[in-house]
């Protein structure tokens, strides 16, 4: 690009040393016809310029792009070895014992709590595209957890047993007692209500899902009973319950769907 306004400059001086009304004629037609073409080679030069500059660029962005990717099919294999760790340190009874159910059984990890709820409800990383529903049921090894209550295609979110909102359809496994589990409110402690009057459950004795209402498949166990006391209407009883599964420390869950509505 130097050279050609270099060129041009020579030209124009050339005419310029002539002087006289011919040359000026001359110097005219030259300024017309070379200052235009000047520019015009120069705004080319530029456009390769930006062109040659933007393959560089697409050519860094390719490269990035080919990282990223890479990057992600090593996470995904992360991913999947860490859910099979996962599946071997806790989760093996659990599938096997699922296949007693009618439904789909779906292992997930917990990616998230929400601080303000932090005994209430959990995000986990399977959603409508694995097969996950509202209403399924979500358990661990050691027993149940929640149930799904909403979901999208990626992730749901799990409203635990502790949440007050939460209700469950149990049974006494040694008394046979029926009544509704529920949060407290209180961290993860739960409480059966509606026991009869005459109840004789006891401290001790284990407590499992009843499958009434048809939300969770019955003998997923709940917890254990640590007391019993007269209900505040005075005509039924009320347990303690310190739940099976570990809600404070939740890691790799199985949803469980067992069909529609219920408690």
């Amino acid at each position: 690009m130097t050279a050609v306004w270099c060129a041009l400059g020579l030209v124009l001086a050339t005419l310029d040393a002539h002087g006289g009304s011919p040359t000026q004629g001359l110097r005219g037609l030259a300024e017309r016809l070379l200052v235009p073409l000047g520019r015009g080679l120069g705004r080319a030069v530029a456009a390769g310029q930006r062109v040659a500059d933007g393959l560089a660029y697409e050519g860094d962005a390719g490269a990035d792009l080919e990282r990223l990717r890479a990057d992600n099919e090593r996470l995904r294999a992360e991913l999947s070895r860490l859910r099979a760790a996962l599946a071997d340190q806790g989760l093996h009874d659990l599938v096997a014992a699922s296949d007693r159910h009618a439904g789909v059984s779906i292992p997930a990890l917990v990616v998230g709590r929400e601080p303000v709820s932090w005994f209430e409800r959990v995000r986990i990383d399977r959603g409508l595209g694995d097969g996950v529903r509202p209403d399924d049921a979500v358990v661990t090894g050691d027993g149940l957890v929640g149930r799904v209550v909403s979901a999208t295609g990626m992730g749901a979110s799990v409203m635990l047993m502790s949440s007050p909102a939460s209700s469950v359809a149990v049974v006494t496994e040694q008394s046979g007692e029926h009544g509704i589990a529920s949060g407290t409110g209180l961290g993860s402690a739960l409480v059966i209500e509606y026991l009869h009057p005459r109840s004789t459950v006891a401290p001790g004795e284990g407590v499992v899902t009843s499958g009434v209402g048809g939300v969770f498949p019955r003998g997923l166990p709940v917890g254990t009973v640590t007391s019993v006391e007269d209900g505040a209407d005075g005509l039924t009883k009320t347990a303690g319950l310190e739940p099976a599964a570990d809600l404070q420390r939740l890691d790799a869950v199985l949803v469980v769907s067992s069909g529609a509505g219920g408690l």
